[in-house]
């Protein structure tokens, strides 16, 4: 009986150990859950206070502030037809349209004579539209919901969310500083009794510390409007389709050719000029003709006697 009554109390023991210890643990690990969730809150408190109407969301009692960006890919009967669905969707949802690329994709074309004066043009293409929307982040979920219903076939669909909350947080911290520091600044530039030099650089460096602060608070705005606005990136095409057009070929002029009575007129009229032409031409050079008939009849003449000499 002692064997037992020793294990029994040995097993008692180690029960009573490991219950302590997993409630310490649970006990610590629960106090570092309620600081971090303290703490996450007061973060929370400081950047709603920081950036008014800022979109907030809390998962498990901590707070977040998501940049979501989706990217979706689908194919849809009919690319026009959806896009002004989609931009009305977009648009009853309190969101806006960034961009819109719609574009045909030519894969092949070629050309068919038809006719004597006409060919059949044909092109192969397929119609793209690629659009980016912004919509406000609590709309997102929605939006891709409905524009997966209007999908004949998926090809891809990708959800992103970046928390931006330490970044505005450190932002805050920063243009916290940034504003004790030109304060600080500016009262002893104020105060100085330096000389115009040493004045004026010091202004400069409350000028540069001004453009850090600006700079950093035009970040938190685009920050800002990133997290209450979701980017969504849409890219739908159609099956591939095929566009024919008659188009008629341009004749050409042919040259006026004149009938055959116009040319015989004009060919006798010609020959009666050329007639006329060579009468003035006789009569313009009489002289020579004279002087070459005598010529003529002088050389006749002097062989006619110089035969008769000879016999």
């Amino acid at each position: 009986m002692k064997a037992p009554t020793s294990f029994l109390r040995t097993l008692k023991t180690l029960t009573i150990f490991f219950a302590v210890t997993l409630l310490f643990n649970a006990c610590g690990s629960s106090s570092k859950e309620m600081e971090y969730r303290e703490n996450s809150k007061m973060m929370a408190d400081s950047i709603n206070s920081y950036v008014p109407g800022i979109a907030t969301e809390t998962i498990n009692g901590i707070s977040h502030n998501f940049i979501k960006t989706a990217d979706i890919k689908f194919k849809v009967l009919d690319v026009l037809k959806s896009s002004n669905k989609i931009e009305d969707l977009v648009k009853a949802r309190g969101g806006y349209l960034a961009e819109n690329y719609m574009r045909s994709e030519i894969e092949s074309s070629n050309s068919i004579k038809i006719s004597e004066d006409s060919i059949l043009e044909m092109k192969h293409y397929t119609l793209l539209n690629d659009m980016e929307v912004k919509v406000p982040k609590q709309q997102l979920d929605s939006v891709l919901r409905q524009l997966s219903a209007m999908a004949v076939f998926i090809d891809y669909s990708k959800l992103k969310a970046e928390d931006a909350k330490l970044k505005l947080y450190s932002n805050k911290l920063a243009e916290n500083r940034f504003k004790k520091f030109q304060h600080h600044v500016t009262e002893k530039v104020k105060n100085s009794t330096a000389d115009v030099k040493k004045t004026t650089m010091a202004e400069e460096k409350v000028l540069a510390v001004q453009e850090q602060y600006d700079e950093n608070e035009i970040e938190t705005y685009d920050l800002a409007d990133r997290v209450n606005y979701s980017t969504l990136t849409i890219h739908i095409y159609q099956a591939p389709a095929t566009f024919s057009q008659r188009i008629a070929l341009a004749s050409e002029p042919e040259a006026y050719e004149p009938s055959f009575f116009s040319k015989a007129g004009a060919a006798f009229l010609n020959g009666f000029n050329m007639l006329l032409k060579l009468l003035l031409f006789i009569i313009d050079s009489w002289g020579a003709i004279v002087f070459l008939i005598l010529f003529f009849l002088l050389v006749k003449f002097g062989f006619n006697y110089l035969n008769r000499k000879t016999n």
